[in-house]
């Protein structure tokens, strides 16, 4: 029960944070737009995606981190616990130090990335602020890694969201009033340094056993080997999340990421909405896992409803996204930054891969299997970093997406297999019919969304703000009824109705 209504609060304190976090964004980039300009919305962007190459240096040690958190907590080891953060500090205060100084020595690829735009010194001035805020998000944010992996995600998500609503309302005031992106830097630095400020204060008070001492060596030594494992997925994150914005800043254009940026903001936006939402997910698989290691059922039941629920919920959003989404882009952010409808069924397609492959990433991470979790992500952070490339040369932006596309699928194949052929110590016919549920729920979706967008078609409105609610309302109400009477007598639908029906039971 315990479990239960941790999960809710969680995910109820994600979904209002990202919600929160989506309105702000919107609003700070049609702003930015319209009184700074999407020159430097693109360069922004760009430099954005430099720095975070340096933060490849984090290698996965908060991932490492909350998972030998799993151990102690359960086990209610409050010297170890301390340990473990202690550790954290250390390897955390290294990982900003250290990206200052890559940051720094980065600034000389500036002017060789950035197209189309000549590089100035405030350029230069504009990334050192980016890098002096990527390092602060370093310092003083260890103690968050213990309320993940207790489960009590939702304290810094109601801290964070009164820190977002206030530095945006600021960060409006400055691009209203001083269109100064000097001082919106500054605001972004300053939100970093106090909201971790505010969660150290409040870790003090719940955990008052946590102490400052000096890290123990032994203990970096016996979680290296599960960080040297995770560094390869944060390679990957960074090619996946990154790359793409750099290499089409180099190929196409600056100004180019900036238009292709009004469109990820709302997919990654959305997709993170998701994922923040079922992070739970994650914690309550590993502490299970740590106490009952070779219970397979339960193991199998995670991932198959973990699985389910990203798919309702990608199909959910997609759904309205491919209706909504060009006259989302018209009105909020002007006629003139539309992109082809072709990249948009692309960039739509990423998505939707993205969502529906995470949950084996999630599962194979919590029952420790970071050597095979590393493997897949380099593979697929190669594959695609590779595909782009060459893919850029004759498709533009088309060519990028494609190569995440491709990569994406390639990444899901090798962690599904790991999933039942380790975690669950299963293979051969489950993988083949978890492949052909997979495609079945593809057909389903674009089944969906071909019925939801026929629909759109005979229906008129005489004001956007109208269009914008029926159509979306309708393109949830198509998703949802169309997802419950296709899935409502499967497997899925049986294990999802009973897993309901003994939590009512339980209340």
């Amino acid at each position: 029960m315990e479990d239960k209504k941790m999960a809710f609060r969680n995910a109820t304190s994600s979904l209002i944070s990202q919600l929160v976090k989506v309105w702000f964004q919107f609003i700070l980039r049609k702003l930015f737009i319209q009184y700074i300009g999407v020159e430097l919305l693109g360069i922004n962007q760009t430099l954005a995606s430099i720095i975070a190459a340096a933060v490849l240096v984090e290698g996965g040690i908060q991932c490492a981190v909350i998972y030998h958190l799993y151990g102690k907590l359960a086990d209610n080891d409050e010297k170890g616990i301390n340990d473990v953060l202690n550790v954290y500090r250390f390897l955390y205060t290294c990982v900003g130090v250290v990206v200052l100084v890559i940051g720094s020595v980065s600034a000389c690829f500036i002017d060789r990335i950035i197209t189309g735009i000549e590089v100035t010194g405030i350029i230069y001035l504009y990334y050192f602020l980016i890098v002096v805020n990527t390092a602060a998000s370093y310092f003083l944010a260890y103690k968050r890694a213990l309320f993940t992996a207790d489960r009590c995600d939702y304290v810094c998500k109601y801290y964070d969201t009164i820190c977002d609503v206030i530095f945006s309302v600021l960060k409006i005031a400055t691009i209203v009033w001083y269109r100064n992106f000097l001082l919106y830097l500054l605001l972004a630095i300053l939100q970093t340094i106090v909201s971790n400020i505010v969660i150290n204060i409040v870790c003090e008070k719940k955990y008052p056993f946590i102490k400052r001492e000096k890290h123990k060596k032994e203990l970096i030594n016996e979680m290296s080997t599960d960080i040297k494992h995770l560094f390869g997925g944060s390679v990957a994150a960074y090619i996946f999340n990154s790359v793409d914005n750099i290499i089409i800043s180099r190929f196409v254009s600056t100004i180019a990421v900036g238009l292709f940026s009004n469109y990820t903001m709302v997919t990654t936006t959305l997709k993170m909405l998701i994922l923040q939402v079922c992070s739970f997910w994650g914690p309550i698989m590993g502490n299970h896992f740590s106490s009952k290691p070779d219970n397979k059922e339960i193991k199998k039941e995670y991932l198959q409803v973990y699985s389910f629920a990203n798919y309702f919920l990608a199909c959910m959003i997609i759904v309205p996204e491919f209706l909504l989404l060009q006259d989302f882009v018209s009105i909020f952010l002007g006629k003139e930054r539309l992109l082809p409808n072709l990249l948009i069924i692309i960039v739509l397609i990423e998505q939707y891969i993205t969502l529906v492959q995470d949950p084996c990433g999630v599962f194979i991470v919590a029952d420790g299997q970071f050597r095979l979790s590393k493997i897949a992500d380099g593979t697929a952070a190669i594959l695609n970093l590779v595909a782009s490339l060459v893919f850029v040369q004759f498709w533009g932006i088309y060519g990028v997406i494609l190569g995440t596309i491709i990569s994406r699928i390639v990444q899901w194949i090798i962690k599904s297999t790991v999933a039942f052929r380790v975690t669950i110590d299963e293979g051969g016919w489950i993988i083949v019919k978890y492949w052909i549920n997979n495609c079945c729920k593809a057909s389903v979706l674009f089944i969906i969304t071909i019925i939801a967008y026929e629909i759109a078609l005979l229906m008129s409105f005489e004001s956007f703000i109208m269009k914008f609610f029926c159509l979306g309302i309708m393109g949830v109400m198509v998703a949802f009824v169309g997802i419950v009477l296709i899935f409502w007598f499967t497997d899925d639908g049986r294990l999802v109705l009973r897993i309901m029906r003994n939590g009512i039971n339980k209340i």
